[in-house]
């Protein structure tokens, strides 16, 4: 009878190729792009690169298989339910048995809350409701907290609905032995495990945030209101000095973001979730001896690991760095497959021959950009790394693509392009106190006046003083934006079919996407 792990190896290492091909896909149309899918598989793959390698590592086939099966029921553990439908798609289409080797693998129902890696449960986005509501603000005390996040952004072409978000940090959390102030920052959960909420929205009707103040000006000095009105949502955050930020939406979505949420009251009323899963890596410690005592092979492995560190870079508005990114995965293209075998002929000369062999097909067949990330990871996470592609060395490095905009460029910086029936694509406002400023990004549609390429040009204004959504949704430029400099910094105005929209700020940069 075959074994559950039958193929498992295989298996494993072309769903790492399917994913290098899906992020090409997903960065060759940036304005359908789904960038938090994106960055989400990207947090997951960062765990899982170097165990597949260490999985093809292993001396018999049994022994790949079986380590495989392991580094896939590690991963199924940490995912979350959209990535384990896309995990069940492409390993059974890689020919894997994915029900016999999960137990659970459906995508069949309402996602449930899962467990992680741990054995906590981790909570999944669910529509909000008066409910959910409710048991949102019995688990957390918000006065005190931040509005983060406020962002609205277009992701289909024409007069789609605006989709958006809110970034909300509660002030404490209310249930037992977990009770502490909050710095006011969801995103950084993962270090300092703060109660964040992060609210989403499908079709946005008004999103209004107050004009002007400092950043005590978004400090919430009460509880959220909620207010359901058939499918609409109306949320409502009280922001001091009688200010408000509101927004009113359709297919409101709400997903808590607190390492601690499985001691919650919520999490506690759970009672149908998916049963832990066997999880643990199965691979015998000396199996990465074949890979890290092999310069070539670990070369060939971190190119593939920091290229998803790349990528993951788009959770990021304002590191919209999509032409760059793109080269970056067209490296790797075909490089898990093949590395694999190499990773498979255990260590010696010839995989050591083999490997280098590989790394300068890679060097030849890249563009300029693509060697640009190679020559990076090679000098940066390599020792010696720049030694296996000579040609690396002398390479022109990386350099940041956005141009700080200044009194001479800044009526001009923009004409390459025209903006004229463009979308105002995205605009997403932060305030995080680990960047110590406010910022706002904008992405804009254009076309580049010299071959009529679509081009998303990327503003960040940083430390804003103004702070306004309402206008900008459903707006179209009607020409190029603008900046002219004051005492008070940089002034951006947008000249929009609803009117003219600026803001002021104490710098800010520009980049147009050169694809």
């Amino acid at each position: 009878m075959a074994r559950v792990e039958a193929g498992a190896s295989e298996a494993l290492v072309s769903f790492l190729d399917a994913t290098f091909a899906q992020v090409a896909a997903e960065l060759a149309a940036p304005h359908d792009m789904d960038r938090d899918f994106l960055v989400e598989g990207m947090n997951l793959w960062l765990h899982h690169t170097f165990g597949t390698f260490q999985a093809a590592a292993c001396l018999t086939r049994w022994g790949r298989d079986r380590a495989a099966a392991a580094e896939l029921r590690d991963m199924w553990s940490w995912a979350g339910p959209q990535h384990r439908a896309w995990m069940v798609e492409q390993l059974n289409a890689a020919g894997l048995d994915t029900g016999r080797l999960f137990d659970h693998a459906t995508t069949s129902g309402p996602p449930l809350p899962y467990r992680d890696h741990a054995g906590d449960l981790q909570p999944v986005r669910v529509p909000l409701s008066a409910a959910v509501a409710q048991a949102m603000l019995a688990d957390y005390e918000f006065a005190g907290g931040r509005l983060v996040r406020a962002a609205v952004k277009h992701r289909a072409r024409g007069a789609a609905p605006a989709e958006g978000s809110l970034a909300v940090a509660a002030g404490r959390r209310r249930f037992p032995h977990t009770s502490r102030r909050s710095s006011g920052d969801p995103y950084d959960r993962h270090w300092m495990g703060l109660p964040g909420h992060h609210f989403a929205f499908d079709r946005i009707d008004g999103f209004d945030l107050p004009d002007g103040g400092d950043g005590a000006e978004i400090t919430l000095t009460g509880e959220p209101e909620f207010a359901f009105d058939g499918t609409a949502v109306t949320i409502t955050l009280p922001l001091g000095r009688g200010r408000h930020a509101s927004v009113r939406a359709d297919g409101v979505t709400y997903l808590p973001r607190d390492l601690q949420w499985h001691l919650s009251g919520a999490a506690a009323a759970v009672t149908e979730v998916e049963p832990p899963q066997p999880t643990g890596r199965q691979v015998r410690r000396g199996a990465w001896q074949a890979i890290s005592h092999s310069a070539p092979v670990r070369a060939l492995v971190a190119v593939q690991h920091y290229t998803f560190q790349a990528v993951r870079t788009m959770r990021f508005p304002q590191l919209f760095h999509r032409a760059h990114l793109a080269s970056a995965v067209a490296v790797c293209l075909g490089l898990p497959a093949a590395t694999a075998r190499i990773v498979a002929m255990g260590r010696g000369e010839q995989q050591r021959a083999a490997a280098r062999r590989l790394l300068a097909e890679v060097w030849e067949v890249a563009d300029d950009r693509g060697r640009d990330h190679l020559a990076r990871v090679l000098s940066t996470y390599v020792p010696d790394g720049l030694d296996l592609v000579p040609q690396a060395a002398a390479h022109q490095r990386y350099r940041s693509p956005h141009v700080p905009v200044t009194a001479d460029n800044g009526a001009t910086l923009a004409d390459p392009v025209d903006f004229t029936g463009g979308r105002v694509r995205l605009v997403e406002h932060c305030d995080d106190r680990r960047l110590e400023d406010a910022s706002l990004v904008l992405h804009l549609e254009g076309r580049r006046r010299a071959d009529g390429a679509a081009v998303v040009a990327v503003v960040e204004q940083e430390s804003v003083v103004a702070r306004e959504l309402r206008h900008l949704p459903d707006s179209v430029l009607v020409g190029p934006p603008r900046w002219r400099t004051d005492d008070d910094g940089a002034v951006l105005t947008l000249p929009l079919s609803t009117g003219t929209w600026s803001c002021t700020s104490a710098k800010a940069r520009w980049y147009p996407d050169p694809r």
